[in-house]
């Protein structure tokens, strides 16, 4: 379990991702509490998230065996590329402040919001964060943030900026390289001794259609279909004004 506590506004906020149990001991003092990605069903209000792990316990060839007929082509064709990888295991403040930007960059597209720099130092700070990108004739094209947790390896932020690009064959060469980058991060946390790589969510509703398209995207892995759970916790007349505060005015 990751905790992550920081002020917001005038509440203590405190972060809970991949909960085994329910209720949640926190002993640190709070007003608000977000659980994330929990795998116990709590009582109560709650959302139901799923995600998609790919099961890193088996050798790459049997993981690679489960893509769909397209995924595998789109591998091999990346791989004649020439791709590289870069790797970062210990991320640095100028580390994240790039990553910081490139993402930004890329939400701006798509109209998303802007990267959480401060939870990526607080991560970082505890050796919770990796940052990998992969790269062509030293141009990074797509970066993957990932927070660690207990074994688990779960994508917490992905961006590339085909969007901003004319050149149809970049646009081509992005894609495959997303697929790679994946594909070699299923490699190198095998290697790290992890258990599962988590997607980071997969929407199976298909009632937006760029969630839907992300959506065949990861299912092209033929990864396990996981569902958590994520709740509020609010212990203080601060939390519940503060809570009050954000669903009426949406921030």
């Amino acid at each position: 379990m990751i905790k992550i506590t920081r002020k917001r506004r005038f509440v203590i906020f405190s972060e809970i991702y991949f909960s085994l149990t329910y209720p949640i001991m926190i002993h640190d003092k709070f007003d608000v509490a977000k659980v994330t990605y929990s795998s116990v069903k709590p009582k109560g209000k709650f959302k139901v998230q799923n995600t998609s792990f790919i099961d890193l316990d088996v050798e790459i060839e049997d993981i690679y065996s489960k893509y769909n007929r397209g995924l595998k082509s789109s591998i091999k064709k990346a791989k004649k590329i020439g791709f590289d990888f870069t790797d970062i295991l210990e991320p640095t403040n100028d580390d994240i402040k790039i990553f910081n930007n490139f993402y930004n960059q890329f939400a701006n597209s798509k109209n998303l919001g802007k990267c959480d720099k401060s939870l990526l130092l607080m991560l970082a700070k505890k050796n919770l964060l990796h940052i990998n990108w992969v790269n062509l004739n030293n141009d990074k094209l797509v970066c993957h943030a990932n927070i660690l947790d207990n074994g688990r390896c779960r994508l917490l932020y992905s961006a590339s900026l085909f969007r901003n690009i004319d050149d149809e064959d970049m646009i081509k060469n992005i894609g495959f390289a997303n697929k790679l980058l994946h594909h070699h991060e299923f490699e190198l946390y095998k290697k790290l001794n992890f258990d599962v790589y988590d997607f980071g969510g997969i929407d199976l509703t298909e009632q937006d259609k760029q969630k839907a398209g992300i959506a065949k995207f990861k299912k092209a892995f033929n990864g396990r279909i996981i569902e958590e759970y994520s709740y509020i916790i609010c212990k203080s007349l601060k939390g519940r004004i503060y809570l009050l505060l954000r669903k009426l005015y949406g921030k």
